[in-house]
């Protein structure tokens, strides 16, 4: 008798689980309500700041406004603005949308690069309309760009958006600062 008990019990159990399990399932699939589009617009109207300087900060010399690269901030010496205008080393740094694809890919996630940081990925870019898309459908966009100020734009797919402003403070040598990363979410 112990040993039929010793089997019974287990086996009693387990089935007990699996229809309790079963019947919970089944209970919160028929009470869960499908979000409605104006659930799903909501939800992507919300942007999170991630990354923001403020119009106080922007109007220090070049050389105390923090400057973002890959989620680290850096700070410009005298000698590093001085050469930049004289054609440094990194002509990127004046065009917004070439700033924003070479420090801001860090916000791309699943983004697959070697040990140096370069990116490992089909790359397509359209330099003319400033457009870059790559392998995984993530795209780079300038949006809108003046003198001072810039809009750029990285759609990641089943992730969501990220706005990119730029400005270029008065003493920073044509330097592109970002200002500030938005970023929009997809539910």
């Amino acid at each position: 008798m112990i040993r039929k008990l010793k089997f019974i019990l287990p086996a009693f159990f387990i089935a007990l689980g699996i229809i309790i399990s079963v019947y919970v399932n089944q209970s919160i699939a028929s009470n869960q309500i499908a979000p409605s589009s104006v659930t799903q617009q909501t939800l992507n109207t919300q942007p999170l700041i991630l990354y923001s300087l403020s119009d106080q900060t922007l109007n220090q010399p070049a050389t105390k406004i923090p400057y973002y690269i890959r989620g680290d901030i850096h700070y410009f010496t005298k000698v590093q603005l001085d050469s930049h205008q004289t054609g440094g080393h990194s002509p990127w740094k004046d065009d917004p949308f070439l700033t924003v694809e070479t420090i801001a890919t860090n916000l791309i996630p699943n983004l697959p690069k070697d040990k140096h940081g370069n990116i490992l990925m089909k790359v397509k870019t359209d330099n003319k309309n400033q457009i870059t898309t790559y392998e995984n459908g993530t795209v780079i966009k300038k949006i809108s760009e003046n003198k001072k100020n810039a809009l750029v734009q990285i759609s990641v797919p089943d992730f969501g958006t990220y706005d990119i402003t730029l400005v270029s403070p008065k003493d920073a040598a044509g330097i592109y600062f970002i200002k500030e990363i938005k970023l929009t979410r997809i539910f």
